[in-house]
């Protein structure tokens, strides 16, 4: 609490109850009365990133994602494909530009716009090699399987940094960081 720093309330207690979801969609009402979580389903991916480090500027530029998923039943290639380019666009944009600026004295954000906001652009963005093992055998409807927020690594570029240039970044990973790890900044 602001007008009182010594006030505390666990995190349980701030959080509204309806932010609980599962892969499967919606839980029953009864899962909210119990507080306990829906099924969990189980999901079999993993991604990789190339990156090129320029080590007198500080840039940083991704050459390329992977991803090799098994979606289950694949119900529509070109939405599951889609789906995976968000996430992995997603993660780009964390771990590169966006960064939450905050007032040290008031705690209020600063960059709360998308003008002072830094996030890729379809300009900024590599493309993605995705490989598909198929097995049928995902838990969800039709058997299918969840994949796409699993893959959502917000460290995956930052440690293609460090085994580009041998240096470990905080996100974002912007050139002044990047110079400063390795030394020169």
């Amino acid at each position: 609490v602001k007008s009182d720093p010594e006030q505390k309330a666990p995190l349980k207690q701030c959080v509204p109850q309806n932010l609980f979801a599962t892969y499967s969609g919606r839980p029953p009402l009864s899962v909210w009365s119990t507080g306990e979580m829906g099924k969990v389903l189980d999901t079999m991916n993993t991604a990789c990133c190339e990156v090129a480090v320029d080590t007198e500027t500080g840039e940083v530029e991704i050459l390329r994602f992977g991803v090799a998923a098994d979606p289950g039943k694949i119900m529509r290639q070109t939405s599951l494909e889609s789906q995976i380019d968000q996430v992995m666009y997603f993660s780009q944009g964390c771990q590169l530009l966006e960064d939450f600026i905050y007032d040290r004295r008031t705690g209020v954000k600063l960059n709360n716009n998308m003008v002072d906001y830094k996030k890729p652009t379809i300009l900024d963005v590599p493309p993605v090699q995705h490989t598909f093992i198929e097995t049928r055998d995902g838990n969800a409807a039709y058997g299918a399987n969840g994949i796409s927020h699993s893959l959502a690594n917000t460290h995956l570029v930052i440690m293609a940094i460090h085994n580009a240039a041998g240096v470990w970044v905080d996100p974002p990973a912007t050139p002044d960081k990047v110079l400063k790890a390795l030394g020169k900044a």
